[in-house]
């Protein structure tokens, strides 16, 4: 269901899939890995077991959890991830030591917006021993101070992208498509301005966007009923395919879209 909506939606364009590997292990992920890799598409890792608080874990246990994603993925589709985006998009100095040791190019986990801590703490209600703590208010001020930019940091002698989700330029407003969705619930219209707007001030402010779009972006509560309480799940599956291809043109009208991987590419400047 989930791979023909994604070609459905994506038209021919190339992006980046942010793969659990415990999904990657389960015949039906790794098929649709595979799939997607064979029509050139960049595989990526969001960890293995999508614990919120991974950015919180020891070195070692980071590292051993990157390796168990990145091998069901190179499993899947032969080929090892280079991109990494930490579930909640908890980041820390200790996940991007680990990332650089572990060869990764680039890192997409901050999301520098106050909205991002909001998430965190929406998501982490169901995870036992996951409340905020006071250091996930200083990693998050810390992802505020930094902005909205990609930028190239240097990290025991290796050089590491990090390049945040999207956020709308001097608001910080958040700019997924399940934030469009609960804007075109309450109206359609507004969904789009908001989105030009966000674009236009990327544009102005030399931020090239990485648009991103979680699956519950292309499916509703008939279709995923343990999902139902997620936002923007009683927005039906077929408004949403026509939103989101439109939402994208929107953006192919201004920006040349394409994977991370030569997002980061381009600022290493390969």
């Amino acid at each position: 269901m989930l791979g023909p909506r994604l070609d459905e939606v994506l038209d021919g364009r190339r992006a980046t899939c942010f793969a659990v590997g415990a999904d990657a292990r389960r015949p039906s992920g790794a098929a649709l890995l595979r799939g997607l890799h064979e029509r050139g598409h960049e595989i990526a890792s969001h960890s293995d077991a999508h614990d919120l608080r991974l950015h919180r874990w020891r070195a070692q246990a980071i590292e051993e959890d990157l390796e168990r994603a990145a091998a069901a993925i190179a499993d899947a589709t032969g080929t090892a991830p280079r991109g990494f985006r930490s579930p909640g998009y908890g980041t820390s100095p200790v996940l991007r030591a680990t990332l650089v040791r572990l060869g990764y190019r680039y890192d997409a986990s901050a999301f520098p917006s106050p909205a991002g801590l909001l998430a965190r703490a929406w998501y982490a209600r169901g995870y036992r021993g996951a409340p905020l703590r006071l250091r996930d208010l200083g990693d998050a001020a810390a992802e505020l101070v930094r902005g909205a930019r990609a930028r190239r940091v240097t990290i025991d002698g290796h050089e590491l992208v990090e390049i945040p989700l999207t956020v709308m330029p001097y608001t910080r407003l958040p700019l997924h498509a399940s934030h469009l969705i609960l804007l075109a619930q309450r109206a359609r219209r507004l969904s789009f301005r908001y989105l030009d707007l966000a674009l236009g001030a990327c544009e102005r402010s030399g931020i090239v966007p990485a648009v991103v779009i979680h699956p519950t972006d292309l499916i509703d509560a008939g279709d995923a009923p343990a999902l139902r309480r997620f936002p923007g799940m009683r927005t039906p599956a077929t408004v949403k395919l026509e939103l989101v291809p439109a939402w994208l043109a929107r953006v192919e009208g201004r920006f040349a879209l394409g994977t991370v991987a030569e997002q980061a590419a381009a600022l290493l400047g390969r």
